[in-house]
């Protein structure tokens, strides 16, 4: 009898650890794998590049220009920004560029041509941006890139940035030196200095594919500042800068300052 209930005990405590062990063995779930956002690459770039110039000379600080006046002038600074950036289709479908805000300095290099990627593939018709700065970043506080304050082209004394600015000097400046100066700035209100440009490409194609970057050669004629509608001379008016009539005078005059010229590959 006794024999016969330690083989039975033998018998449960195997089946106890046979159990045990099956239920250690027992696999873990295989996890479900992370979907992967499959990648877009049906995208290209394009770039704009901005020519400088006074009527149909290369805009640089050494030449003598004449004014639409018959002024001569030199030019020692020509700042100006450009946003919002827009490109249509053929289609009429549009890109916006995110954070496209883009100062153009003729003192720096390389600061005319910028640079779009992640553009959708296609033809493009035409380009929209601004001349300057909108007024919602005009009172966003402090921003980096082009839009930094250590730029030099926003006014410390009061909110807003200047969306244009010239300097150099004419013979008939009555400012000591013959200086002449315009910063132009001003956001809102009747005098503000933003212009908008919306610029057709004529019968030219701009085709972004992912192999080929068009450029789009938009020609920026600083004469256009002094003349129609209103023909300025340096003697009667050799400094602007502050906002108001006068800021959104010339601002009239720059509405046509740019122009589009071709498109290159």
């Amino acid at each position: 009898m006794r024999n016969r209930f330690s083989k039975i005990g033998i018998v449960l405590l195997g089946l106890v650890l046979f159990s045990c062990k099956k239920e250690t063995e027992t696999p873990e779930p295989t996890p479900e794998p992370t979907p992967v956002t499959p990648v877009d690459t049906n995208k290209g770039a394009l770039k704009l590049e901005f020519e400088n110039v006074v009527d149909n000379l290369p805009l640089d600080f050494t030449t003598k220009f004449l004014s639409p006046n018959g002024d001569t002038f030199k030019i020692s600074k020509f700042n100006y920004y450009i946003s919002n950036l827009v490109l249509t289709k053929t289609d009429n479908s549009t890109f916006i560029v995110p954070d496209s805000y883009h100062l153009v300095q003729v003192s720096q290099p390389g600061s005319n041509l910028i640079n779009i990627s992640n553009v959708p593939v296609g033809s493009y018709k035409s380009v929209q941006f601004m001349l300057g700065v909108d007024s919602l970043h005009n009172v966003s506080g402090a921003q980096g890139g082009d839009l930094d304050p250590a730029k030099n082209m926003f006014w410390s004394w009061t909110t807003g940035y200047i969306m244009l600015k010239l300097e150099g000097t004419a013979p008939s400046s009555t400012v000591s030196g013959n200086v002449i100066e315009y910063h132009l700035g001003g956001f809102k209100g009747i005098n503000k200095t933003q212009r908008n440009f919306n610029l057709s490409f004529g019968t030219a194609i701009a085709s972004v594919t992912k192999t080929t970057t068009p450029k789009i050669i938009l020609k920026v004629n600083a004469n256009e500042m002094f003349k129609t509608p209103t023909s300025l001379s340096f003697a009667t008016l050799p400094i602007v800068s502050s906002a108001g009539a006068n800021a959104k005078l010339i601002a009239d005059n720059y509405a046509d300052m740019i122009q589009f010229k071709q498109i290159s590959n």
